[in-house]
């Protein structure tokens, strides 16, 4: 699928107003063209009147018990019940990845709910207001899509066309990392994009810029180890010159057929440079050994052509042969691969056949001719010292062999023990803001921006392929239709039972104030709430959930172990918790909370305001 996603980090309060002002932005007139729409947050008034038909019925039980009494103290004693019936006390506890993130959005309800009441029993404080914000928290949650510690925030941009769509994905990125940017400076936020059209944009830009540089830098090599190895510049230069205007001829040619280079064929020029260059270095080693004999000019061309031609013809129509077979494949990317690099052999050896003698024989004439030395002898380019090896080897051929079938067996031994690597990210660019933005994103939310649609003929097959991809422990996240269109049996089960709670709460008696036995009551549930999420932090670590561990700390806290009892593991969470906490991990948001319970800090006419308009 192909998305463009936002990635802000920072304080809660600046990536919101972030995102109330760059959303704008993104969905104005401007960007019509590209963006169909923009999700930052969830429709809150829809949630508020439908949320608890979206809810399974049996998840609407537990809530059932849960709003039995409004009243401050009955509701926290229904919290935790509810809490130990769906966590602590289950047998599946929290055995699949929607369950995990169930209770991590439960975590975080309480902590707001928490820091809400905690805020609302300060002096000075908008005792409604915070009330409401902390009813908010528990039946709806954040509308915002934030990681657990609320320091990273999302904004998934839905365009109207593809990642194939090069062009547009460009425009695209372009335009809105540049608002992006802008709003980030103004709220004092690093914010930056990552996704499929991202990731396909900095493709393109890495595959302009490399491939133009690589190829320079390879044929500059080549150039200075010709130099070297002939001991010569004019021929060198030559060659060179034949290999550009060979190369130029194949990206010719390829725009002909394929009309466009992907990320493989990019890169075709670099190959062209090493391959190519061999058709020159025959005709150029040939040529000069016959000019150091001093054999005439034309017929030493001649001799290079007849001596070498028919290697460098065989050589070439062989190898491009070989990359011809890649056009068999299924996929359009080695087929693409296969066509240029192909053609790209041929034109590499044309040129070397056709433009090189008549380079080399107008330099040979034009020395003979204008040359300060025309008795100098051609130079010798022959390789005596590698003639000497061969000899010594066939005089010891036993040894060689030998020696050459144990360098044979290591390499075969090796080469059994090399690996695949099928991670596609490893082949991308080193230090792409798109893949950097994409770790984080999955160590804070637990899922990739990369999804996968699957289609179904009716509810009830949509309803079953949902029910195994949650269950699924590499499914991040999982949605469907089927969440939203039950059954007709489901959908009277949870009218029944919403209907049932209303009930409850229209018949419930309202208190007004609270006496000293209500106040310790919400004193002892607030302690039972400690325990009971201390408990859950327990099972997350043992189960490797580092989400609903981390979320959790926030809340109890972590026990304080020495660094040097850390596993590397845990010394990752505790850096993890610093960032988000601070240096002091150790009391979460409701030990807090019962601090000031403990200390008489709790003003007795404030907590009855707070259960007044909660």
């Amino acid at each position: 699928s192909s998305v463009l996603l936002v990635v802000a980090e920072g304080d809660e309060a600046q990536l919101k107003a972030f995102a109330n002002e760059l959303v704008p932005m993104v969905e104005g007139d401007s960007l019509s063209h590209l963006v169909r729409h923009v999700t930052y947050k969830a429709p809150m008034d829809f949630l508020s009147n439908h949320g608890l038909m979206l809810t399974k019925s049996s998840e609407l039980k537990n809530l059932g018990d849960l709003f039995t009494d409004p009243n401050l103290p009955g509701w926290l004693t229904h919290l935790n019940d509810s809490f130990e019936k769906e966590y602590t006390q289950s047998d599946e506890k929290i055995s699949t990845r929607e369950k995990e993130n169930s209770a991590a959005k439960t975590l975080d309800g309480i902590d707001r709910w928490v820091r809400h009441f905690s805020a609302a029993l300060q002096p000075g404080a908008d005792v409604a207001a915070e009330a409401q914000a902390a009813a908010d928290a528990l039946t709806i949650g954040d509308p915002y899509y934030l990681s657990w510690d609320q320091r990273m925030l999302i904004i998934q941009v839905l365009p109207t066309f593809t990642m194939f769509d090069i062009n547009q994905c460009v425009e695209a990125t372009n335009v809105i990392e540049k608002m992006t940017h802008q709003v980030a400076d103004k709220y004092d936020i690093t914010a930056g994009l990552t996704g499929s059209i991202a990731l396909a944009r900095d493709e393109m830009v890495a595959m302009s810029n490399d491939s133009m540089v690589v190829t320079l830098i390879a044929v500059v090599g080549i150039f200075l180890l010709f130099v070297f190895t002939f001991r010569m510049l004019t021929s060198p230069l030559l060659a060179i010159m034949t290999l550009i205007m060979g190369i130029i001829w194949a990206m010719g040619v390829s725009w002909l057929m394929v009309g466009e280079l992907n990320l493989m064929t990019s890169m075709s020029a670099v190959i062209l440079a090493g391959l190519g260059i061999d058709f020159s270095i025959h005709i150029i080693a040939a040529f000069s050994e016959k000019r150091a004999e001093n054999i005439g000019i034309e017929e030493a061309m001649s001799f290079a052509l007849t001596r070498s031609g028919t290697g460098i013809m065989t050589g070439g129509i062989t190898t491009a042969v070989a990359f011809l077979t890649m056009m068999i494949s299924e996929s359009d990317g080695m087929r693409e691969f296969g066509l240029v690099l192909g053609v790209g052999i041929l034109m590499t050896m044309i040129s070397a056949m056709l433009i090189l003698p008549v380079m080399l024989v107008a330099m040979a004439r034009f020395k003979d001719r204008f040359g300060r030395n025309t008795t100098k002898p051609s130079r010798d380019v022959r390789y005596t010292r590698l003639g000497q090896l061969a000899a010594w080897m066939g005089r010891h051929s036993g040894y060689t062999l030998v020696g050459l079938l144990v360098v044979v067996m290591v390499l075969v031994f090796r080469g059994s023990k090399i690996t695949r690597d099928y991670n596609y990210l490893n082949m991308e660019p080193v230090g792409l803001e798109s893949i950097k933005l994409q770790d984080k994103m999955i160590a804070e939310f637990d899922m990739s921006p990369d999804v996968i649609l699957f289609t179904a003929s009716n509810l009830t097959q949509a309803d079953s392929l949902t029910r195994i991809a949650k269950e699924m422990k590499t499914a991040g996240m999982v949605q469907s239709i089927s969440d939203f269109l039950p059954d007709h049996a489901e959908q009277l089960i949870r009218q029944q039972t919403i209907k049932g709670i209303r009930d409850r709460l229209v018949a419930a008696k309202l208190i007004s104030g609270l006496t000293l036995e209500q106040r310790h009551t919400i004193r002892d549930q607030i302690e039972r709430l400690l325990y009971n999420i201390m408990e859950l932090q327990d099972l997350a670590f043992s189960g490797g959930q580092d989400k609903i561990f981390l979320k959790s700390a926030s809340l109890v806290g972590v026990a304080e172990v020495p660094d040097s009892a850390m596993s590397p593991g845990e010394r990752q969470l505790t850096s993890r918790l610093k960032q988000s906490m601070g240096p002091d991990i150790y009391a979460g948001s409701i030990n807090k909370l019962m601090t000031a319970f403990d200390n008489d800090l709790v003003d007795p006419q404030r907590l009855a305001a707070f259960q007044d308009a909660f």
